[in-house]
This record gives structure tokens, C-alpha cells and sequence, in this order.
């Protein structure tokens, strides 16, 4: 049966980043967690921004793709 025995608390004598890494855990824990909610609020606020584009265009009757070809002749035209 294993036993849970946290990273820093055993002693590993192959992994030569042990100490480095456990003096840093705090602030290494806070760090990625501080980055992984600034991910995900900014992936929220692009996919939310999108979404609120694609709501747009489809209440004037088109569609992205519609306004990509459009684009994209338009570009070709001048």
C-alpha cells in the first residue's frame, strides 16, 4: 500500500532540483495560481467578446464566415 508522503518531506537522493524546488514551492504555488485565474479571465473575456461579435453579425443577417469573404474581396478590390 503507498502512502502520501508530500514532495519536499522525502528525501530523494537522484533529484538534485530537490532543494531549489521546495524553498521555492510557495511562491512558486502562488505564482501558478495567480496565472492560471489570469488565464482563464482572459480566455473568458476573448471567447465572451467573440461571442458577442458573432451575436452582432448575426443580427444584421451575416455570418463570420460571410464577413471573412467580404473581407477578403474587399482587400482583393482595392
Amino acid at each position: 500500500r503507498l502512502s502520501a508522503v508530500p514532495y519536499c518531506a522525502q528525501h530523494l537522493s537522484l533529484a538534485p532540483w530537490r532543494g531549489l524546488l521546495c524553498s521555492l514551492i510557495p511562491n512558486l504555488l502562488i505564482s501558478y495560481i495567480c496565472f492560471v485565474y489570469g488565464l482563464a479571465a482572459l480566455l473568458s473575456i476573448i471567447l465572451g467578446m467573440f461571442a458577442a461579435w458573432n451575436v452582432y453579425l448575426i443580427s444584421i443577417g451575416e455570418t463570420f464566415i460571410d464577413y471573412l469573404a467580404g473581407f477578403h474581396t474587399l482587400n482583393a478590390i482595392s
